[in-house]
């Protein structure tokens, strides 16, 4: 009989615990699935990919075990949609077992011991350090909490929103940052730059508690991830109602200041330019000033069919761009489907042997565009402040908002009369709540439609006109009718980005116009 064997799915604290535990019961721990930390080595083991996890559980029949009681159903909900099933989910039987494991003799890694210490001493610290949280708040001191998270795209977002609002200005603000716990490097220092760090990993985790002092908390836009993770696919009556409000209202409140304020905060770093023009030059045979645009499409279909697309059907866009003398540069995480084209302009550097983390920041940020999906990419991208073609924006009501972007939508065909959907049955169902909802309640419901590679090509035809030609191809009038269908002081109410004019003029009479 053959031993069975675990991947761990998530591969933060929660599942190093796991990590721990399992091999204090002699249970085979293989490696981590993490999206986030895709790629790097947590405790030892690799962590891949949700696509590359499933593969290889599938191979061998290895067991994944779901580390988070937080975000169970949501890590339940990924793997259904993969169509794996052999999985569990983890879980201590008392307190006493969670200490137990975390002061274990085996815990051999001196930084494992010493969070889980701290973590059990929060209590005892919240009384201790109470008042001097309370002078920090009398000097006008704040702590910014944003760059807790790894996420590539929020670590970008956030801070510029902040740096963009007028109370940068009356606070003085500290990011006290685990820069272990990041998908990104670079950008970390990039963001943070403009902040009093702290960059410890022991003092991270000591003043870690200090969050929880809310008048000493600035949130720069957190309110909302930390709402979505609260409700993410749990049966509660109140959730639609509660993340409706954060949709429409709070999250148009936060980012309105950079809709407002469009000057550049972050800059890529002056020292790193020659060498990276220079691996551009040599590997690409791509000049100082030659110009080239970025693409990038979140290709993760089967772990959310409703935010991704095809990147074949950018092609007749790319070919465009060529044929006007640019380079497209196709970004992305390495292992993604290449592409396959006889032209020297066209470039799969996401697969190529000069990708790196510092080198996606230096596209980012010198790339004429961008023709992208809604990911972190698009988001690092407007903080470089270069100009954004979003595609298949399944959120009608989260679209691009920065002047001289311009977005495409997904559109929905209700499956019982075979119609698209306007934007009266669009919001009346609530399907801009896709992101945090069951998926297949809505794909139950509606065939979604994406983005055609005309509607893309002529996309970017209106963007390559604004910045080569000095036009503007968008009937304004439309723009500003179309913007009105949507409740006041939501984001393409206030947003100043445009819809692609075709299509536009393409669903003049579905959205009623």
């Amino acid at each position: 009989m053959s031993i069975q064997k675990f991947i761990i799915y998530g591969a933060g604290t929660e599942g190093r615990i796991a990590k721990l535990k399992m091999e204090y019961d002699k249970e085979d721990v293989i490696c981590f699935i993490d999206q986030n930390l895709q790629g790097q080595k947590v405790e030892g083991l690799d962590v891949l990919s949700i696509d590359e996890g499933v593969r290889l559980a599938d191979k061998f029949n290895y067991k994944i075990v779901i580390s988070s009681q937080k975000h169970k159903k949501t890590m339940k909900h990924t793997l259904k949609m993969h169509g794996f099933k052999n999985y569990q989910v983890f879980s201590y039987n008392t307190l006493f077992e969670a200490v137990k494991y975390s002061l274990s003799p085996r815990w051999k890694i001196n930084k494992r011991r010493y969070i889980k210490i701290v973590e059990f001493l929060y209590p005892v610290f919240l009384v201790l350090f109470f008042p001097f949280a309370l002078m920090l708040y009398i000097l006008n001191f704040r702590l910014v909490y944003n760059f807790r998270f790894p996420g590539f795209g929020h670590m970008a977002l956030e801070p510029d929103a902040l740096l963009a609002n007028d109370d940068f200005k009356k606070y003085k603000f500290i990011a006290i940052v685990d820069e272990t716990n990041t998908s990104n490097r670079y950008l970390l220092d990039i963001v943070t730059s403009k902040f009093i760090t702290i960059k410890n990993f022991y003092l991270f985790h000591l003043f870690y508690f200090m969050f929880h002092y809310k008048f000493l908390n600035y949130n720069a836009g957190n309110n909302f991830m930390k709402m979505v993770d609260k409700y993410f696919l749990v049966e509660d009556n109140n959730i639609m109602e509660k993340t409706d409000l954060n949709v429409l209202k709070y999250m148009p409140s936060v980012y309105r200041p950079l809709v407002n304020n469009e000057e550049q905060n972050f800059f890529f770093p002056e020292g790193e330019k020659e060498n990276c023009r220079e691996i551009l030059d040599k590997s690409f045979g791509i000049k100082e000033n030659d110009w080239f645009v970025c693409v990038h499409a979140r290709d993760d279909r089967e772990y959310n069919q409703i935010r991704s697309c095809n990147i074949h059907s950018f092609e007749q866009a790319i070919e465009f761009i060529t044929s006007k003398g640019g380079f497209v540069i196709r970004l992305g995480d390495k292992g993604v489907q290449k592409l396959s084209y006889n032209n020297s302009k066209v470039i799969d550097y996401a697969n190529s042997n000069v990708k790196s983390k510092i080198m996606d920041l230096y596209l980012m940020s010198e790339q004429t565009f961008l023709i992208g999906t809604i990911t972190g990419v698009s988001d690092v991208s407007q903080m470089f402040r270069r100009p954004v073609i979003s595609t298949n924006v399944a959120s009608w009501v989260q679209p691009r908002y920065m002047k001289g972007d311009i977005y495409l939508l997904k559109m929905f065909k209700n499956k019982v009369n075979d119609l698209i959907i306007g934007i009266s049955e669009y919001m009346d169902n609530k399907i801009y709540l896709s992101a945090i909802r069951d998926e297949i309640e809505i794909l139950n419901k509606y065939q979604v439609l994406d983005n055609t590679a005309e509607e893309i090509l002529n996309a970017t035809k209106e963007m390559y006109a604004v910045l080569f030609e000095n036009k503007q191809p968008f009937n304004f009038a439309d723009q500003d009718q179309y913007r009105k269908k949507f409740p006041e002081d939501s984001m393409p109410r206030i947003g100043k980005a445009n819809v692609s004019q075709y299509f536009l003029d393409k669903y003049k009479n579905i959205f009623g116009i």
